[in-house]
């Protein structure tokens, strides 16, 4: 089975800060996920933060998407226990005979990640624009609230790599 990851709540599905998720940034991943699975690894771990991720899925009509998050006592909040977390799950994901073939994320952990774990395409959300960002990364820029502009540019991204390599649930 093919699937996209989102390696990010925080910056990705929810705005930097935010307390909600965008309606928009909720429809289209309901509908990404008709077309390929979508699995979300984020780097929340704390009980409180758990729960508030959890509670803002259920509202937006996400929470039948699975959501992984990162156990602080294995892997630490530095960039290289982020990289490890993320890299770590999606390799087990892996393991399960699900192939992550597209990588969302919005800074340089989760590229790395995608990276280590040889995930073929990687879309960046990127905030601002000092931010490095590997050549091969795909770059949607975030301009004043337009997250569900991006999720919308995402989606058709991830659409034709569904078409150009035959991705789709049947």
């Amino acid at each position: 089975m093919i699937q996209v990851i989102i390696s990010d709540f925080d910056g990705c599905i929810l705005e930097e800060k935010g307390n909600h998720i965008d309606a928009m940034v909720s429809k289209t991943i309901i509908e990404m996920n008709k077309q390929i699975p979508v699995k979300i690894v984020t780097a929340r771990a704390t009980d409180k933060s758990m729960k508030e991720a959890k509670e803002m899925l259920l509202k937006a009509g996400l929470s039948h998407i699975p959501i992984f998050f990162r156990d602080m006592n294995v892997h630490d909040n530095s960039p290289s226990g982020l990289i490890a977390y993320k890299a770590s799950m999606i390799t087990s994901l892996s393991q399960e005979h699900i192939v992550p073939v597209i990588g969302i994320g919005d800074n340089e952990t989760d590229d790395e990640a995608y990276h280590l774990t040889n995930v073929r395409h990687i879309i960046r959300i990127r905030w601002e624009e000092s931010v490095h960002i590997p050549v091969q990364s795909h770059v949607i820029n975030v301009e004043e609230d337009n997250l569900g502009e991006v999720w919308c540019e995402i989606k058709k991204y991830v659409e034709k790599m569904g078409d150009l390599h035959e991705l789709r649930r049947a």
